[in-house]
């Protein structure tokens, strides 16, 4: 499928601005959101000798810049979506204020799906044909402690995604969901509260990812977890007792971030 526009939020670090340069060399035209002004300034000035650019500065966590951002999707009516931003908290819920907690839903799942829903409708009213990605993670397929909000609001990303998917194929409408394991992002030092975290064997590049992404788009696959390692891991997890999985995972995770006390806020 040829893509006449391709809609992209989280533009401007890790896995976002690796789609952006990658579809840019695919020479499809962008259209890129991210809340760092200056940062997507830049961007689109990069991204201008490759291919034709709109961008609009959005934070996803406020109604006005949602409202704003719906405007122009529907007016521009992308047919390639990729909702790529995200955030993410390491540590026991509890020890975090409940309003950062909640900007993790407002992000992840509340503002993805108000995109998802309305980028849709634009695509139905203007009888166009289009492909929805949504960026999941392979945190949603498990019980996730320390991880807690952020594991449940990908899960929702994933099932979400499937059902409306069944809405929409009538339309001509693909909503595919990816579950990507650990990349190479600021992502993991945001979420530890600036703790940097070092690759390891499991850690794959954004660009790696991007291609991988690109693949699932161009295949039509409705659920991809990336990549084959986690693939592997997620079946193995299958067999095993919940407990152990659990333990490993609260273990694994407590070495990516500074231990945290208990606070009233």
């Amino acid at each position: 499928m040829n893509y006449e526009l391709a809609y992209i939020s989280g533009a401007t670090s890790g896995l976002g601005r690796a789609l952006c340069f990658f579809l840019a060399k695919q020479k499809i035209p962008l259209f890129l959101t991210a809340r760092d002004s200056k940062a997507l300034e830049s961007l689109h000035e990069e991204l201008s000798a490759l291919v034709p650019v709109i961008s609009l500065s959005a934070d996803l966590r406020k109604k006005e810049d949602i409202a704003s951002l719906i405007a122009s999707i529907h007016s521009k009516t992308p047919d390639l979506v990729i909702n790529n931003a995200g955030l993410g908290l390491y540590g026991d819920v509890l020890t975090y204020s409940l309003e950062e907690q909640m900007e993790i839903l407002e992000v992840n799942a509340l503002s993805l799906s108000q995109i998802t829903i309305e980028a849709a409708r634009a695509l139905v009213q203007n009888k166009k044909k289009g492909t929805i990605l949504n960026i999941a993670s392979a945190a949603a397929l498990f019980t996730y402690p320390t991880f807690a909000i952020y594991a449940a609001s990908k899960a929702y990303v994933r099932h979400f995604s499937l059902s409306l998917r069944q809405e929409l194929l009538p339309y001509g409408i693909q909503v595919l969901v990816a579950c990507p394991g650990q990349i190479e992002t600021p992502f993991r030092t945001k979420a530890a509260k600036r703790k940097i975290n070092e690759k390891d064997c499991l850690t794959m590049t954004a660009e790696k990812a991007a291609a991988l992404l690109w693949k699932q788009i161009q295949k039509q696959k409705p659920h991809m977890v990336i990549d084959w390692r986690y693939r592997i891991l997620c079946r193995i997890a299958k067999i095993l007792p919940s407990f152990l999985i659990t333990r490993y995972l609260r273990r694994a995770l407590a070495l990516r971030y500074h231990p945290r006390t208990f606070s009233s806020f």
